[in-house]
C-alpha cells in the first residue's frame, strides 16, 4: 500500500479555511470561525493589513451576535496589527475601544489581555504614570483570577514604570514581590500547600481601581 500523503503546509491550511469560509452551505458561525483562522494566519505571516480587514468583518459579526468577549479580542487583534505595522496611535485607539466590550464581557482573562496591551503601549510612548495605572489594574485582575504568573508579570511591569519615574523603592518592592511569587509557585511542597500559599500572597497586596475606557467602534457588515 502506498502511504497516504496529507498536505498540512501553510498554503494548504489557508486554502482549506478559504474554502470553508466561502461555502454558502455552511453555518455562518462556522464560516466566521474559518475567517478568524485566516486572520490569524495573515497576522502570523506579517500580512497585517489583510489581518485587520478580516478582524473588522469579524467585529461586525460579533457585534450582531452580541458576543462581547470576541468583540474585545478582535478589536485587540486590529490593534495588534496596527502596532506591528508601526501605527501606534491607531493601535492605541483600538485597544481603548476594546476596553468597552472587555468590561461588558465580565471575562477577567479578556480584560487582562486588553489592559496589558494598553499598559505596554503607554510604556512604549514613555507615558510611565499612565502605564503604571494600567499595570496596577492588571495586578488586580490577576489577583482576582488567582493567576500567580499573570500577577508576577504585572508586578514586574509596575516596577519598570516606577523605575522610569524615579521611585526606585517602590520598583524594588514590586520586583521582590514578583520574584517571591515566582519562587513560591515553583516550589513543590506537600500537596495543597503551594496553591494555598500562592493564593494568600495573591490576595495580600491591595491595588487601585481599573482604568476606564472609551466608546467602542463599529465593525464592518458581514457580507459573505
Amino acid at each position: 500500500m502506498r502511504p497516504l500523503y496529507i498536505d498540512l503546509g501553510p498554503s494548504a491550511v489557508q486554502a482549506s479555511f478559504q474554502q470553508e469560509m466561502a461555502d454558502p452551505e455552511r453555518p455562518l458561525a462556522d464560516r466566521m470561525q474559518a475567517l478568524l483562522s485566516l486572520a490569524a494566519l495573515n497576522y502570523s505571516q506579517g500580512q497585517f493589513t489583510e489581518a485587520a480587514e478580516k478582524y473588522k468583518v469579524l467585529l461586525g459579526y460579533y457585534q450582531q451576535t452580541e458576543n462581547h468577549s470576541m468583540q474585545a479580542l478582535v478589536m485587540q487583534g486590529i490593534g495588534d496589527a496596527f502596532r506591528r505595522s508601526g501605527a501606534t496611535e491607531q493601535a492605541l485607539h483600538w485597544y481603548e475601544c476594546a476596553l468597552v466590550p472587555a468590561v461588558a464581557s465580565k471575562a477577567p482573562v479578556v480584560l487582562a489581555i486588553v489592559v496589558k496591551c494598553l499598559g505596554e503601549v503607554a510604556f512604549e510612548r514613555k507615558r510611565y504614570a499612565e502605564a503604571e495605572r494600567y499595570f496596577e489594574g492588571l495586578d488586580q485582575i490577576a489577583a482576582r483570577m488567582l493567576d500567580p504568573e499573570g500577577k508576577a508579570r504585572a508586578l514586574e511591569w509596575l516596577g519598570l514604570c516606577q523605575e522610569k519615574q524615579g521611585t526606585l523603592n517602590k520598583a524594588v518592592l514590586n520586583w521582590e514581590a514578583a520574584a517571591n511569587l515566582r519562587t513560591l509557585t515553583q516550589r513543590q511542597p506537600p500537596r495543597g500547600h503551594r496553591r494555598r500559599d500562592a493564593d494568600l500572597l495573591l490576595l495580600g497586596r491591595p491595588g487601585s481601581a481599573h482604568p476606564g475606557g472609551t466608546p467602542g467602534r463599529r465593525g464592518d457588515d458581514v457580507r459573505l
